[in-house]
């Protein structure tokens, strides 16, 4: 049964919101010039996703965990890693020289069933903030169709990976990528945020891969509950391409949120979120990512939650040990029936690719 949410209000700061655990975008070309941090709305995709490429030095990985070595652990069978590549709409709402700029960028993913992964929406932007190059005013600029490169560990070797093409991703309808301007309290909102979303494959995942459970409300997560989070967060920013590990850690369950379908995990303190010494939870390129519950002693692991954003850096970053999930568990059916969706209405085309980024 859910559990009450924890009472709280946005962390200390000016200004103080939260950050996505996403690495993107990566410009192909002169964005990175142009990107921009509303000061009043520094949140979810907009921290995590519009900070300049250098700015991302404190958005590296899971953090405290390890890298997963084995081949039969559920967070090896069950998590994907995605690179999704868009551009900025070429029409004359966007600034002359933002238009048709190519960006990219990853996130991490959890196979469902044999052809359906689950991850954040705001991994899949339909709009993006940016600064207008000649006023300097942040504006919102649509972005156009996203491509989807899915990449399964075939090995604990971080160069062996099998491509899969994608037929389609569907976020939910209920998540706005402006959600944190639309609410008085982004840290700890009252109504739902809903970011979560299905992605489609154009043909089975590896044999070497496997499906996971979906958490429902008769899975219980109650304070100090041990779960697992994981995704491919990036090793550095020296090489914003260079070749993420899949890495897992443990971490309790704390609490949900006034809204009743997201969750405060880890160890840090989520009313007065700061540097801790032994930092251990989600970072950049982790959003998307899982958060498993079992899969231990013959304990059947089951998703119960989509790794989506953090402190900023003025309230400890990655290294506050508080990470925010979606409850997987208020979403069971939506998930399956998005799932059939684009089985029903998209063409399947066939094949794996080999290949990385």
């Amino acid at each position: 049964m859910r559990g009450e949410p924890f009472p709280t209000t946005a962390p200390p700061g000016d200004d103080a919101m939260t950050r996505c655990h996403s690495n993107f975008p990566v410009p192909v070309g002169p964005l990175s010039s142009f990107l921009q941090v509303p000061k009043t709305c520094a949140g979810l995709l907009i921290v995590g996703a519009l900070l300049p490429q250098g700015a991302l030095a404190q958005q590296a990985s899971i953090v405290g965990g390890q890298e997963v070595v084995d081949r039969t652990s559920p967070v090896f069978l069950h998590t994907a890693r995605l690179l999704v590549s868009a551009q900025i709409v070429d029409d004359l709402s966007v600034p002359k020289d933002l238009r048709g700029v190519k960006m990219s960028w990853r996130c991490s993913s959890t196979l469902v069933d044999k052809r359906t992964l689950v991850t954040a929406a705001h991994c899949y932007p339909e709009k993006v903030f940016v600064a207008d190059p000649v006023s300097k005013k942040g504006v919102w600029v649509g972005v156009g169709p996203k491509n989807t490169e899915v990449f399964f560990l075939e090995s604990s070797r971080v160069d062996s990976i099998v491509g899969a093409r994608t037929v389609g991703s569907i976020r939910h309808p209920g998540y706005s990528d402006d959600w944190v301007q639309r609410t008085n309290d982004a840290w700890n909102p009252v109504t739902p945020v809903n970011d979560i979303a299905v992605v489609r494959l154009a043909s089975d995942a590896p044999a070497f891969k496997a499906s996971v459970t979906l958490g429902r409300a008769g899975d219980a997560l109650r304070p100090g509950t041990r779960l697992t989070l994981a995704g491919y967060g990036k090793s550095g920013v020296e090489n914003p391409l260079e070749m993420p590990s899949l890495r897992q850690v443990s971490v309790p369950f704390h609490s949900f949120l006034r809204n009743g379908t997201d969750a405060y995990l880890g160890e840090g303190d989520p009313r007065t979120p700061r540097k801790v010494t032994t930092p251990r939870g989600a970072c950049g390129g982790d959003s998307g990512g899982p958060v498993y519950q079992g899969g231990q002693a013959g304990v059947e692991a089951k998703l119960v939650g989509v790794i989506v954003r953090g402190p900023d850096s003025r309230n400890g970053g990655c290294e506050a040990s508080v990470t925010i999930a979606t409850d997987v568990r208020a979403y069971a059916a939506w998930i399956e029936s998005a799932g059939a969706f684009l089985e029903s209405s998209l063409p399947q085309n066939k094949g794996f690719a080999v290949g990385g980024e």
